[in-house]
């Protein structure tokens, strides 16, 4: 026999009305679902739950002599769960009730007990019996996120979008979602003007709270940023950089920022900076006459590489110290992948893989 949606949805509901009524009237519906499904293994380990759940509810009602009956007559010839039988069996002589609660570990009688009863017993089930727990809320959340992600305007936590969701049309920020407007910026809120020159590069630090910009006039500003009034305030100037700052690269836990100079021979240094202490922790610098333009970190903040347009990149770490290279490639953007592979976006119009503990390249 196939089980499709239809059938499962009619178990699901029995099942769900009859746990909620009659445990007894469950055990005997159960029997009934097993000679139509795969279930017919896991029938031992439900009726342990049922009847367990049964003689619960007689104890916490005072009925000992039924809640000993079915301990021996129902529970015990299952032979199954044999260390939880014991703790049962001590529970006939407890006579409060959250004593009972505390010893069986249970919630007591009631709506929330049957409700955990009835998700216990879904891991026995398959989907095309009884559907997992809310299933119905996940298939939209995913349906959601797919579409969220296919959102070129959205720059909200998903979290804020769930009151506003509609099965009548795709999302769309600002078009059909009407509290998005609001969270789109449309207008200037903030002028920042303490650098002295053309601002050339700026980025927030991986938790949002800091922004680095970098300036044309040697410099580069820490900002304060407040996530609640999105105002930014400036925190502190790291000065005594030789020339310009083109390019920033925040260390994944935010600890370290990396700056790059502009594409000319006298910006031949990567400077890694210490930002809450506010000093040079190290530089690195490649070959003779060789200029770094752009950098990257590892996931793990321990290691970046770097290059420019005079044809090499190199892989350093915190110290500044060189610990591999590729010649031959002249690279304009670099990016970490997960395995620890570099991308490389180079002067030749490709982005190829390298790997530096092999040093083979591979391309895209």
């Amino acid at each position: 026999m196939r089980w499709g949606l239809g059938n499962s949805f009619f178990y699901q509901n029995r099942l769900r009305t009859i746990l909620l009524c009659s445990l007894m009237k469950a055990e005997k519906s159960l029997k009934e679902l097993a000679t139509h499904t795969n279930v017919p293994n896991e029938l031992k380990k439900m009726q342990f739950l049922l009847r367990e759940q049964r003689y619960l509810e007689y104890l916490q009602d005072g009925k000992t002599l039924e809640a000993l009956t079915v301990l021996r007559q129902e529970l015990t010839p299952l032979d199954y769960g044999s260390s939880r039988v014991h703790q049962l069996s001590r529970c006939l002589m407890i006579s409060g009730k959250k004593e009972l609660c505390q010893m069986a570990k249970w919630t007591g009688k009631g709506a929330e007990s049957r409700q955990l009863l009835i998700d216990k017993m879904q891991a026995f089930l398959p989907p095309s019996v009884m559907l997992p727990p809310r299933r119905m809320r996940t298939l939209l959340d995913q349906a959601m996120e797919s579409q969220i992600h296919r959102c070129p305007l959205h720059n909200v936590p998903s979290a804020a979008l769930r009151d506003n969701v509609s099965l009548l049309v795709d999302h769309t920020c600002g078009k059909y979602v009407p509290c998005f407007p609001d969270f789109f910026p449309t207008e200037n809120s903030q002028t920042l003007s303490d650098h002295t020159d053309e601002v050339w590069f700026c980025r927030f630090s991986p938790d949002g709270k800091k922004l680095a910009t970098g300036s044309k006039d040697y410099s580069i500003i820490i900002w304060d940023v407040d996530l609640d009034t999105r105002e930014i305030k400036m925190d502190k100037s790291l000065e005594s950089h030789p020339y310009g700052v083109q390019y920033l690269a925040w260390s994944p836990d935010g600890k370290y920022l990396a700056s790059c100079g502009p594409p000319d021979e006298t910006a031949d240094e990567v400077w890694i900076w210490d930002v809450e202490m506010g000093e040079v922790k190290s530089k690195f610098s490649g070959s003779d006459g060789d200029c770094l333009t752009t950098c990257a970190w590892d996931k793990d903040g321990k290691q970046l590489v770097t290059g420019g347009i005079r044809g090499q990149f190199y892989l350093c770490d915190l110290d500044g110290q060189r610990l591999s290279e590729f010649e031959g490639v002249r690279v304009q953007c670099l990016a970490f992948l997960g395995d620890g592979r570099v991308l490389a976006a180079d002067t030749h119009h490709r982005i190829k893989s390298y790997d530096f503990s092999d040093l083979t390249d591979g391309s895209l």
